[in-house]
């Protein structure tokens, strides 16, 4: 009796647990990307890993046609943006945007936590300034998510470091099926100059650009619908143990 109330209890929490798993939803690791002539961050580049959950995600640029020169080593990125672009309605209309883009799995939701902590290499030409903003309605309409941030002076490998980003707050990005963040760069002084999200490290096999947050089933069983299995379990339980009984007193 006492195994079977301990396989009701295990049972019992699986149900409830099955629904939600906490995760990095996608992350990229760059340390495959290679620096060379006109070789420049592939558009779209598909997440390296994905959380149970979520089918498919990637990086895309606003515009792959303006490229010229050695890219940089582990880092994804490109330069050609627009030095006359100096602000966010002005990189928009240059299509000086980068996107990052996730999609759950067929009968899944996504709750997204946050952008967490990345870092980001340019050129003392490249973009100084970006505006991150998400849209839920497959990309027909954006809105800002903060205010803008400056990307830094370094301009080596080892990047600028960038704090994470709390999602956990903006409701329209909590229960959703697809999203679709981007960040508006400006503020270039020249088509050679630079950006990219970088690896700093140049650890092979780690996720470099991650987002986290929860997978859960779209459709949750209502309350009524654990009852019953709650209901059936018990029953089983009560029905099998009066057989045990029955067969000891007949013995």
């Amino acid at each position: 009796m006492i195994y079977k109330m301990k396989l009701l209890v295990v049972m019992l929490g699986a149900v409830f647990t099955a629904h939600l798993n906490a995760a990095t939803l996608a992350g990229w690791d760059f340390n495959g990307q290679v620096g060379a002539s006109n070789v420049w961050g592939p558009s779209p580049f598909a997440a390296t890993s994905l959380s149970a959950g979520v089918v498919s995600a990637s990086l895309g640029l606003g515009f792959t046609t303006s490229q010229s020169g050695t890219s940089a080593s582990k880092a994804w990125g490109t330069n050609g943006w627009s030095s006359t672009a100096t602000t966010a309605s002005a990189a928009l209309a240059a299509n000086n945007w980068i996107t990052i883009t996730l999609n759950a799995d067929a009968g899944y939701t996504m709750s997204l936590a946050s952008i967490d902590a990345f870092n980001v290499r340019r050129s003392a030409s490249g973009p100084i300034t970006g505006l991150l903003q998400y849209s839920v309605d497959s990309g027909t309409s954006f809105n800002d998510i903060g205010s803008a941030i400056t990307w830094g002076n370094v301009t080596t490998s080892s990047g600028n470091a960038v704090a994470s980003i709390d999602l956990s707050g903006i409701v329209d990005l909590q229960n959703v099926a697809s999203v679709t963040f981007r960040i508006l760069n400006y503020g270039a002084t020249g088509a050679s100059g630079t950006w990219y999200l970088n690896e700093p490290t140049a650890t092979a096999g780690v996720s470099d650009f991650t987002l986290s947050g929860t997978t859960a089933l779209s459709q949750v069983p209502e309350p009524s619908t654990y009852a019953m299995v709650l209901g059936g379990l018990v029953l089983t339980i009560v029905v099998a143990q009066r057989r045990r009984q029955s067969t000891a007193k007949r013995s």
